[in-house]
């Protein structure tokens, strides 16, 4: 019999109070973690809970003990990482995972140490089905983990990718997980325990682990939420081996334990893990339902996460490798602080309200630097067509009067830059920027002159005019220049359809003209039905809509129908009171108009009212005591308002949807019907999953303590497909929780938000009740047979990538550049990421690709540049052969692998 013992902390940085308070703490642990290491050197070891953050968190407030972390970090007595924080899986991109582990080892790496090589998930609510793989493209095993396997999940088993990586796996004891030992025997504070104490719990403990990892290999998990270090563990050991004096006692680090593995053959388990606990209040509890809690939290961390694997990637690839190296830091602590937010009680919106508050600060600081980096990339290109600095430009004294923007004849360049590495056709809306300080030449009204508009048509590099809408006019808008330099403008958003070019610049002429532009084309069928040739739009009277697919004729009908029931959960679990309201609709009122109808685009918009108490109340009796819960007697009016766009060549419907959420204590959802029953895919960080509809335990888990929720994770994309084709539910940001019935309609539900009052250790909180205008964007897509998901996968890059754009004087035009793109991928390939490289390389930068499928897949590289072409894994290292120099790579990847390589130029 073997004896793992495993001593760490677990340190949650903000929970169920802030951060600094946590921190208080935590320097307190910490110091007891060095002192004891310091003063006792049988003491073999101690783990940081999987982190490198901690060691950040405690040196701002004393940076004079950083030698005493590096010297035990460097001995190997003080595991740190592999994590920079403890994520979620479901609720990041598996980018930001990648990134979390990359950080995590250069910090570990600074102390002159290694970063632990272990997967440890210990905590985390569920694991996605590609987590084997990325941990094999970092060499960490065993993957030790707790919750998403219940009672019936072996201890010991090999999880597999779907591209068929293993990672050997340590499923703790269900009971308590990773802080079992210390519940059961140590205790949560570092006070001595007397012999025959120690002896007793450790006897008793021994045979309940038997139950679950066997009679020959038991793992001793002592590793509690904020513990300290228990001091005494050279002595606990001592007497371990006294108790089984034919054992064998290992003080590991979990890396010890992968020769359970090579002894013995373990059973293989496939995917996502996202079990229930199946029997004891304390069995790993799954917790499914903060993919939906705190909405605003989601949905600002993933407006952020795509500007910076979207935008901010892409950019800083280009300026890092063009002779731009002092953007690489912000960038590089951009994203440190975007990962913070990642910690997984902070993203999963289970903490009390400040640490939301906290992240919110963070979220916008994001922001601002990713501001910073797309306007060094349109200031970049202004020199390069200008042939001088903004600076020649910009107001130099506030006595003079700065040169005028404005072209005499009205004519300019609207230049667009594509971040993404595909060619992009599709609608683009761009903000005209006329300069205030001079009267555009060319103008036109309509009657006796209401309104004055510019005159002006847009042409594409080859003279192609392109229709475009006019939204509305700003006048006098003020804008910044350069720096202190803001000036008034005309602005004139515009919406109009265009091709892009891959990783490059795309220029479009705006050109005045005489005559009034008018454009009488547009999709209108009817006053509530639009058709573009693809689809039929169908708005119906109670603000649904039906949505044909003119190719196949099916129609899938009422989408976008609202459902409203109650709350009495947290940020861990929706939870409806006994005998609340079910798919509840209350309809009051329902207004439909024609907002636009072009030549590009028509959209309707759809104003629903819904009537509900307001509240819910937990009423008393005479007796002062509890009596129950009951809806309020007070109603409140739920306003949904929602804008259903359908493009001239679209073969989708984009939704932006807008709540005036003035009802509390309440869950909001959508839903879509897709008239197809049985399975459905859903889309989850760099894979395809498809699972059965309604509960693939059926009705067993109805007595479990945590029976299985219909609803379950997705990452953007889900949906339903036969042979006839189907339909997609697309989510812009901020929507990762979604349910399908097993029923014949092939409903589909999305949880928009939840509204609830429980945060933890607090009598009530109300910034969990989101009462506000919320924002939602979302899409329905219709898909064909043999539309692949690499296909859909695109659509949703693109959906939430936004190209930045300028406008300039034709007259400020010197000269424009011979070849826009820089680097373009085709084929069938999907893109992951394109990034600097991680050491900050000018001449190197990163791709990543990813092949969505079950059967191998290919794809061509182009350069605008020669390059050498060198395969990574994901951690950075080199694992293939230098290629030769080359402008074009052809790349062949096996299914659902993920393929990292580095581009190195010459210059």
């Amino acid at each position: 019999m073997k004896f793992y013992y495993f001593n760490s902390t677990h340190w949650d940085r903000e929970w169920y109070q802030p951060f600094q308070r946590f921190r208080r703490y935590l320097v307190a642990t910490a110091d007891g973690i060095l002192s004891a290491l310091e003063k006792d050197e049988t003491l073999k070891q101690f783990t940081f809970d999987g982190q490198t953050i901690v060691l950040e968190d405690v040196l701002e407030i004393h940076p004079e003990w950083r030698e005493r972390f590096a010297r035990q970090i460097r001995r190997g007595r003080l595991n740190v990482g592999p994590w920079y924080v403890m994520p979620d899986e479901f609720l990041v991109s598996a980018e930001s995972l990648i990134r979390n582990l990359l950080i995590g080892r250069e910090i570990a790496r600074s102390f002159g140490g290694e970063p632990w090589q272990t997967g440890y998930i210990c905590d985390i609510f569920g694991h996605m089905a590609q987590m084997p793989q990325i941990f094999h493209g970092f060499g960490l095993a065993p993957a030790v983990l707790w919750r998403g396997a219940n009672s019936r999940t072996p201890a010991f088993f090999l999880w597999e990718a779907p591209d068929g990586s293993r990672c050997e796996t340590i499923h703790l004891i269900p009971r308590n997980g990773y802080a079992d030992f210390t519940l059961w025997v140590t205790g949560w504070w570092n006070t001595p325990l007397a012999e025959a104490d120690f002896k007793q719990r450790f006897q008793k403990e021994t045979e309940r682990l038997k139950h679950h990892f066997g009679p020959d290999n038991l793992i001793l998990s002592d590793a509690l939420d904020h513990i300290e270090i228990h001091a005494q563990t050279p002595q606990y050991l001592q007497w371990i081996r006294e108790l089984y004096p034919d054992a064998e006692v290992i003080h590991t680090n979990y890396r010890e334990t992968l020769e359970i593995f090579r002894e013995s053959e373990q059973p293989v388990i496939r995917g996502e893990l996202i079990s229930p606990a199946d029997s004891r209040p304390a069995d790993g509890l799954l917790i499914t339902h903060t993919l939906s809690s705190r909405y605003d939290i989601k949905a600002a961390h993933d407006l952020c996460q795509n500007r910076l694997e979207l935008e901010s990637d892409p950019l800083l690839a280009y300026l890092n490798s063009h002779s731009r190296p002092e953007l690489f830091p912000f960038w590089h602590h951009n994203w440190k602080q975007f990962i913070k937010n990642q910690a997984h009680d902070s993203i999963c919106g289970c903490a009390v309200d400040a640490v939301s508050r906290q992240m919110h600060t963070r979220f916008e600081e994001i922001n601002q630097i990713c501001d910073t980096f797309s306007e060094d990339m349109i200031l970049q290109d202004r020199a390069r067509i200008t042939g001088h600095s903004i600076t020649k430009d910009a107001r130099t004294l506030m006595i003079e009067e700065p040169p005028s923007e404005a072209d005499p004849d009205g004519n300019y360049l609207l230049n667009i830059y594509n971040p993404l590495p595909f060619e992009r056709d599709e609608l683009i809306e761009a903000e005209l920027r006329f300069p205030g300080d001079s009267p555009y030449p060319r103008k036109g009204a309509d009657g006796f002159g209401y309104e004055w508009v510019n005159n002006f048509r847009l042409y594409d590099k080859s003279g192609r005019e392109l229709p475009y809408q006019l939204k509305r006019i700003r006048h006098n808008q003020m804008r910044n220049f350069y720096r202190h330099d803001s000036r008034s403008y005309d602005c004139y958003p515009v919406q109009f359809r265009t091709r892009l070019a891959a990783c490059g610049w795309s220029r479009i002429q705006v050109k005045a003209v005489q005559d009034k532009v008018r454009f009488f084309t547009g999709q209108l069928q009817s006053r509530r039905s639009a058709s573009n040739g693809k689809v039929l739009l169908s708005i119906n009277a109670d603000g649904t809509f039906d949505l044909q697919d003119l190719r196949s004729g099916r129609v899938y009908s009422c989408l976008n129908d609202i459902f409203i029931d109650r709350e009495i959960g947290d940020g861990w679990n929706h939870v409806q009171p006994v005998g609340g309201r079910k798919l509840a609709q209350s309809l009051s009122g329902c207004s439909v108009s024609v907002k636009e109808d072009g030549p590009v685009l028509t959209v309707f918009e759809v104003v629903r009212k819904f009537e509900l108490p307001r509240e819910l109340t937990y009423t008393g009796t005479i007796h002062e005591t509890y009596d129950g819960i009951a809806e309020s007697t007070e109603y409140a009016t739920l306003t949904v308002t929602s804008r259903i766009s359908l493009g001239a060549e679209d073969d989708f419907v984009n939704v932006q949807t807008t709540v005036l959420n003035t009802v509390r204590d309440c869950r909001v959802r959508l839903s879509m019907a897709s008239g197809i029953p049985g399975d459905y895919f859903a889309y989850q960080n760099y894979t395809f999953l498809t699972r059965p509809a309604g509960r693939a335990t059926g009705n067993e888990s109805e007595p479990w303590q945590e029976s299985e929720p219909l609803e379950k994770n997705f990452s953007g994309i889900a949906g339903k497909r036969d042979e006839q084709g189907g339909i997609a539910f697309l989510a812009k940001y901020g929507l990762h929780e979604m349910s399908c019935p097993n029923w014949e309609n092939g409903e589909m539900f999305f949880t928009l938000y939840r509204a609830f009052r429980r945060t933890v250790g607090t009598d009530g909180e109300s910034d969990c009740q989101l009462e506000r205008m919320l924002h939602f964007e979302y899409r329905f897509s219709v898909v064909s047979p043999d539309t692949s998901f690499a296909e859909l996968y695109g659509q949703l890059l693109r959906y939430r990538s936004a190209p930045i754009s300028y406008m300039l004087a034709q007259t400020a035009v010197a000269e424009l550049p011979g070849r826009e793109t820089w680097i373009a991928l085709d084929g069938e390939l999907s893109f992951g990421a394109l990034k600097p490289a991680q050491d900050g390389a000018g001449n190197s930068v990163v791709l990543r690709v990813v092949n969505l499928s079950d059967r191998p897949a290919a794809g061509r590289l182009t350069l605008s540049a020669p390059a050498r072409l060198q395969e990574l894994n994901l951690d950075e290292t080199t694992h293939g052969e230098l290629q030769n120099a080359a402008r074009k790579f052809e790349l062949n990847v096996a299914p659902w692998k993920i393929l990292t390589y580095q581009l190195i130029f010459s210059n």
